[in-house]
């Protein structure tokens, strides 16, 4: 409710250096004081220590570790040509299909089936029937019934209560596939797994990976593709800026040539009008007076050419000028999107994985399984399994997975 407090912050204490049971001092490293932050519908205190709400909502906390209050939009048919595309600052409610082709950006997203939608949404994702032929990416947790040829990425757990079918999967949490079945499919979750079956009979392979990086990965190379993005950008426009440079320096050169050359002509004309003043003969001074004129019009020309430059000049400068504002904010545009990269992938990298896979019912011929660095590809049908990676014996070192029959 409005004025409820969300969240309080301790201040930070400067941590001490302790000992050891050998009397060996245990030195403390550095820390970082965490600030609480704020979004929509929230109001920080002056001292950055507590939180309040400011509207009437629903509660929710990002992946960035950012606290809002969310109002929500029900749609209470389909996402469609009648809606058109979604993109709304909270919870989103949809009591029919987002159909093929729609877009629904949003915080949480509640709807009753998904079929060919593209999904950005910011928390939890609950959908009462199936996902089919869709683009889902999500910072929180999935529920739904069934996927059918879905592309996901997803930061937290998923629970899916039936099948899931030609699909493609990583997620930073936890599988959970208890009561249904996955087929022809590849799915990373690096908190591990709990499925009932894998593969069939006819169906194509399925590669799980349980304990798997693949979603970081996804998420880092995401944000590099936006840093290759910004850097391309930032070396075009550093280019102009040299250019624009180069134009202004060679038009002081020019400048500077020309005034040169006004200064001989000025020299010149001051020359004829003292050799005028000298000379009796009428037309000697009539053609020195021509000349006078000549070099009149020629210093007015120059006059003129040097006006121009010194315009063109003006406009290479503010050009540069431009190009300098324009590489400071994408030098901080970079900047800014390093700092994002790094607090969320440092944050789901500071959560310990889980490589362990456990399989009820069971394992069909051919499923590959992997986790953080060991691999197998199942050369029999398997029971009630339980597959984890542990640390090899070997010399070498590395990974290796062990295979365990369990009792249901």
């Amino acid at each position: 409710k409005r004025g409820e407090v969300l969240a309080v912050k301790h201040p930070m204490q400067q941590p001490k250096s302790g000992m050891d049971v050998f009397g060996e001092t245990l030195l403390v490293g550095d820390v970082d004081d965490v600030p609480l932050e704020g979004g929509d519908g929230t109001e920080l205190s002056e001292d950055g220590l507590k939180l309040t709400s400011t509207i009437t909502g629903q509660p929710s906390i990002d992946i960035k570790g950012v606290i809002s209050v969310l109002e929500s939009f029900t749609v209470n048919g389909d996402v469609d040509f009648k809606t058109g595309n979604i993109n709304f600052n909270g919870n989103v409610v949809v009591k029919g299909t987002v159909k093929e082709g729609f877009t629904v950006e949003c915080e949480e997203l509640i709807a009753n089936e998904i079929n060919g939608g593209i999904i950005r949404i910011r928390g939890d994702l609950k959908v009462s029937n199936g996902i089919v032929n869709s683009d889902v990416q999500t910072e929180g947790s999935i529920q739904a019934k069934f996927l059918n040829k879905v592309k996901l990425f997803g930061y937290g757990d998923m629970m899916i209560t039936r099948e899931i079918m030609e699909s493609h999967i990583a997620i930073s949490g936890g599988l959970n596939n208890e009561s249904g079945r996955i087929t022809a499919s590849t799915i990373a979750a690096r908190k591990g797994m709990s499925v009932k079956q894998i593969g069939t009979d006819k169906a194509e392979y399925s590669t799980v990976k349980a304990g798997a990086d693949d979603h970081i990965r996804w998420i880092a190379e995401k944000y590099d593709r936006q840093i290759e993005e910004k850097q391309k950008e930032l070396d075009v426009t550093v280019a102009q800026k040299m250019e624009y440079d180069e134009t202004y320096n060679a038009y002081h050169v020019d400048i500077a040539n020309q005034t040169f050359a006004q200064e001989k002509i000025t020299k010149k004309m001051d020359f004829l009008e003292n050799q005028m003043a000298e000379v009796s003969d009428k037309e000697a001074k009539a053609n020195i007076v021509k000349e006078l004129k000549e070099l009149e019009t020629t210093i007015a020309q120059a006059d003129e050419r040097i006006k121009a430059i010194f315009e063109e000049q003006d406009i290479s400068q503010q050009r540069a000028s431009d190009c300098e504002k324009k590489i400071e904010e994408i030098t901080l545009a970079i900047k800014v999107i390093e700092d994002e990269k790094q607090k969320i992938v440092g944050r789901l990298e500071r959560e310990d994985c889980l490589p362990e896979l456990k399989v009820t019912k069971r394992a069909y011929t051919g499923t590959r399984v992997t986790g953080t660095e060991a691999s197998m590809i199942l050369k029999q049908d398997m029971g009630a399994s339980k597959f984890t990676e542990i640390d090899s014996d070997s010399p070498d070192g590395g990974k290796q997975l062990i295979h365990q029959t369990i009792n249901v």
